[in-house]
C-alpha cells in the first residue's frame, strides 16, 4: 500500500551517508595496499583522500535528500548509483579471482540499505523510476569517481 506524499524517514536520506561510511571504512583500510599488491601506484593517503572527497559528495546528496523529503533527483540518483556500484565490487572480485576492496560490505551494507531506502521512497510515493534515474546515476557514479580521483591528483600535485 502506497502512502502518497508520506514523510520519508530521515534514516532513508541521512542513512545514505551512514551506509556509505560503513562501506567505505572497508575501502579506507584496504584500497591502497590492495592496489600496490597489483602494481598500481596508489598510496594509502591517495586512496583515503579520494574516499574523503567522495564522502563530501555523498553527504551533499544525503542532505539534499533530507531537505526534499527524498524527492530530489540528486539524492535518488546517488542512491541508485550506490546500490548499483555494489555489483561493480562483485564483478571486480570475479575478475581478480578473489577479494577486492569493498566487496565484503556489499551484501551487508550496500545492497540492504539500497533496497530498504528504495522501498521507503516507494512507500512514500516519491521514488522516480530507475529508467528516469539511470542517466543521472551513471553520471553520479562515473563523475563522482572521476571528480574524487581528479581532486586527489590535483591536491597531490600542489603539495609537491
Amino acid at each position: 500500500m502506497t502512502e502518497r506524499n508520506a514523510t520519508v524517514p530521515l534514516a532513508t536520506t541521512a542513512g545514505l551517508f551512514a551506509a556509505w561510511a560503513v562501506h567505505d571504512a572497508e575501502e579506507w583500510l584496504t584500497t591502497g595496499s590492495w592496489a600496490r599488491a597489483r602494481g598500481i601506484p596508489m598510496s594509502d593517503a591517495m586512496a583515503r583522500t579520494a574516499i574523503a572527497v567522495m564522502g563530501v559528495l555523498v553527504a551533499g546528496a544525503a542532505i539534499d535528500g533530507a531537505r526534499t523529503n527524498g524527492r530530489s533527483t540528486l539524492y535518488q540518483s546517488v542512491l541508485l548509483a550506490y546500490g548499483l556500484h555494489g555489483f561493480t565490487h562483485a564483478a571486480n572480485s570475479v575478475v581478480v579471482h578473489g577479494y577486492s576492496p569493498g566487496v565484503a560490505t556489499v551484501p551487508v551494507t550496500v545492497l540492504p540499505f539500497w533496497l530498504w531506502a528504495s522501498s521507503r521512497l516507494d512507500r512514500a510515493g516519491v521514488r522516480r523510476s530507475a529508467r528516469d534515474l539511470a542517466p543521472h546515476a551513471v553520471a553520479a557514479l562515473v563523475g563522482g569517481l572521476g571528480f574524487s580521483y581528479g581532486v586527489t591528483a590535483l591536491l597531490r600535485k600542489s603539495l609537491r
